[in-house]
């Protein structure tokens, strides 16, 4: 596979891309605004179109790739002509963009699958994947699936099992050997950068991803995503609740998997709270350094191949402070906290 580079005078902003026929694959990974970056496509459907970018099911709006990410999974190509036949045929860049092809990169079946039906359709496969800084994707990814209830371990448990036992994270490096080996598909990576940490280059990723694949923007500019397509974390305080209904749930001998919609009642309690604006943060300054650390030296040879420099340059060190909510502090605050345990639980409860 070759690494498709992101270089230009200012070490980030990509060269324009060849006009050459190309199937995308925007793979994720989890946690790098990728529900974002689909609205943004949405809204910006006619601008794409006008250039020969097609990304949606024609005659059919608001339809999710995820139909696609099943149909590799069981070696159906069937959907996959569908899509490509159906109004895309002419198209100068056919996309498709659903996290959940992210983990299948570490198997080379999937990725000659989707090579073969690009170069079926005299297409180039294109793989386009957003990293994020370990320290800043552990930490994104235990908010999320405490959240959701997947688990209730502490943040420092949380962090030994997946150092422990890598999956296909945080060692991106080994994850894209695999990847790295294929000989005919190209692979475009971009840095994710959580907005506001101090770091260079552009840190908008529908732009990075629009500048990487060679897209012009419309005299207006790019139209901009709704707000409902931005992920808020649910604060300190939001983790805490999820953390104390995944306990409470668990004392039941209740697996939460099997409850519908449990992220979003964390999310509108920790909204209708006002916890939103006091961040999570897991991680301690020293603790935050030594993983950065200890992927050094995997991350800086990705790095240089996929940008040209280190990756301390591409992610500056930036620890920040640790905010965790370890319990209430004063009687009306255990009350607070203690009533919006009680009303998940409740609420969930009623469901079964």
């Amino acid at each position: 596979m070759t690494i498709v580079p992101v270089l230009a005078h200012d070490g980030f902003r990509p060269n324009g891309s060849a006009r050459s026929p190309l199937l995308v694959v925007h793979a994720g990974t989890h946690k790098t605004a990728s529900s974002y970056i689909q609205n943004r496509l949405e809204a910006n459907q006619a601008a794409l179109s006008a250039q020969g970018i097609v990304h949606s099911w024609p005659r059919r709006q608001g339809r999710k790739h995820k139909g696609l990410v099943k149909a590799m999974f069981k070696g159906r190509k069937g959907p996959w002509k569908r899509y490509l036949n159906d109004g895309a045929s002419s198209a100068w860049q056919v996309l498709v963009s659903a996290e959940q092809f992210t983990p299948a990169f570490t198997e080379a079946s999937y990725l000659s699958f989707l090579d073969g039906i690009a170069r079926s359709h005299a297409r180039t496969l294109r793989v386009v994947l957003f990293l994020r800084d370990q320290p800043d994707f552990l930490n994104s990814m235990y908010a999320h699936t405490v959240r959701r209830l997947y688990h209730h371990y502490p943040f420092g448990r949380y962090v030994s099992r997946k150092l422990r036992f890598p999956s296909w994270f945080p060692n991106y490096h080994r994850w894209l050997d695999a990847v790295r080996q294929h000989p005919t598909a190209e692979l475009l990576v971009l840095p994710y950068r959580s907005p506001g940490l101090a770091s260079r280059g552009e840190t908008d990723p529908f732009i990075q991803l629009a500048d990487g694949l060679g897209w012009v923007a419309p005299e207006q500019g790019w139209l901009p995503a709704s707000r409902q397509s931005i992920n808020t974390q649910v604060g300190s305080r939001g983790i805490w609740l999820a953390l104390e209904v995944g306990k409470a749930l668990a004392a039941k001998g209740i697996n939460p998997r099997s409850l519908r919609n449990t992220g979003g009642l964390i999310r509108k309690i920790a909204e209708r709270e006002g916890w939103t604006h006091q961040r999570f943060q897991g991680f301690e300054p020293d603790a935050y350094l030594k993983v950065r650390q200890l992927l050094q030296s995997a991350n800086d040879p990705l790095a240089m191949q996929a940008w040209g420099a280190p990756w301390a340059e591409v992610f500056p060190s930036n620890p920040q402070p640790r905010s965790i909510f370890a319990e209430p502090e004063t009687d009306q605050d255990a009350k607070l906290m203690n009533g919006c345990v009680q009303e998940v639980v409740t609420h969930l409860l009623e469901q079964m």
